[in-house]
C-alpha cells in the first residue's frame, strides 16, 4: 500500500504543479472580483507589477544576456579544453567503454547546452513582451469589473 500511495503521488505531482501554476492568476482575479476592495487591491498589485517590469528594463536585460553569453562561452570553453586534454593526455576512458562514444557525448551535451543558452537569451524579450501584455490586458480586464461593480453599488 504505501507503495501505491508513493506511485501515485509521483504520478500526480507533475501535472498538479502544472495546473496549480495555471490556474493560480485566474483563481487570484476571481477571488479579487468578489470585493470592491480586493479588486481595487489586485489592481493595484498588477500596476505596480507592470511598473517593475518597465523600470528595470535596460539593465536587467543586459544583464541576462551577458549571463546567457558567459555561460555559452563557458560551455564551449570546457569542450575545447577536453578537446585539447584529450590530444595532450590521450583518450578519455570511461570505465573501459569505447573512448570516442565517450568524447562524443560530452561534446553533444556541451553543444546542447549552448544551444539552450544561445535560445534563452533570444526568447527573453519575447517573453517580457507577452508578460507586459497580460498583464495590461488583466488590468483593463478588472478595471472594467470594478466600474461595473460601483456602477451597480450606485443604482442600488
Amino acid at each position: 500500500m504505501p507503495m501505491l500511495v508513493g506511485l501515485l503521488a509521483l504520478l500526480l505531482a507533475v501535472p498538479l504543479s502544472i495546473a496549480a501554476n495555471l490556474l493560480t492568476p485566474v483563481v487570484r482575479n476571481w477571488y479579487a472580483a468578489s470585493s470592491k476592495k480586493r479588486l481595487a487591491r489586485r489592481i493595484s498589485e498588477l500596476e505596480k507589477q507592470l511598473t517593475d517590469l518597465d523600470s528595470r528594463e535596460p539593465v536587467e536585460e543586459i544583464l541576462k544576456a551577458l549571463g546567457y553569453a558567459l555561460l555559452s562561452m563557458t560551455c564551449v570553453g570546457f569542450g575545447l579544453m577536453l578537446q585539447v586534454g584529450s590530444e595532450l593526455l590521450g583518450p578519455i576512458d570511461v570505465r573501459g567503454g569505447p573512448t570516442l562514444l565517450a568524447n562524443f557525448t560530452v561534446y553533444i551535451l556541451f553543444g546542447l547546452a549552448t544551444v539552450f543558452a544561445v535560445k534563452g537569451a533570444g526568447r527573453m524579450g519575447q517573453r517580457r513582451k507577452q508578460h507586459r501584455a497580460y498583464l495590461e490586458k488583466t488590468i483593463t480586464s478588472l478595471k472594467g469589473k470594478l466600474e461595473a461593480r460601483s456602477r451597480r453599488d450606485l443604482s442600488s
